[in-house]
């Protein structure tokens, strides 16, 4: 099918969306003094990979990160690694949503299907992670060790997918500016870490 390669994914720091409560999905919440932090803490963790390929989501929040932890890199844009869209939620607090929402709120994190408020389905995001991830797959141009500077709901489904338990795992914490290594042996996708971070999650 390909090459053996190690795919890096790295979720962008904190987002005023984040330090908010607010639903970001594909909204371009900017990343917050803190997150900014949290992206020079974590560039350790990619020190002196040769890295083949740098991808980002062309959201601000993604490529900032990418800016501050590979300051020399000149990442491809990737509109197909955004988060998950949420529709009308985008950019409206996870309270007020829920009190005008109530159990259809829920129902919607819950699931993790925004359909009903014009945002994506699950299994349309996924499709789309998958899909990601068979191009990394099959494009050895690419090289061998490839990061992309994403969001968490992206590598929650990346795992997912590779777990095989998509329908049924339960929420995956990613914190940000966590890195997380996939490895593709030529046949399939394993995990190799998980969240890493320089220190415990606070």
């Amino acid at each position: 099918m390909g090459n053996a390669k190690y795919l890096y994914l790295v979720r962008h720091g904190e987002t005023v969306a984040n330090a908010g409560n607010i639903h970001a999905g594909q909204f371009d919440s900017p990343l917050t003094e803190k997150g900014r932090e949290q992206a020079a803490a974590s560039a350790p963790l990619l020190t002196g990979i040769p890295f083949d390929t740098v991808f980002s989501s062309d959201l601000s929040r993604a490529k900032d990160t990418c800016a501050i932890m590979l300051p020399d890199a000149t990442p491809i844009l990737r509109p197909d690694i955004r988060e998950i869209s949420v529709g009308g939620l985008e950019g409206n607090p996870r309270p007020a949503a829920r009190k005008t929402y109530g159990e259809s709120h829920l129902a919607a994190m819950k699931a993790y299907d925004y359909s009903i408020f014009g945002g994506e389905s699950f299994a349309d995001f996924m499709t789309r992670t998958v899909a990601f991830l068979d191009e990394v797959a099959t494009n050895d141009a690419y090289g061998t060790h490839i990061v992309a500077f994403c969001h968490g709901g992206i590598i929650q489904s990346a795992a997912r997918h590779i777990l095989g338990c998509a329908e049924n795992l339960p929420p995956l914490a990613v914190t940000n500016c966590s890195v997380s290594v996939f490895y593709f042996d030529g046949e399939r996708w394993s995990i190799r870490t998980f969240n890493q971070t320089p220190t415990l999650p606070q």
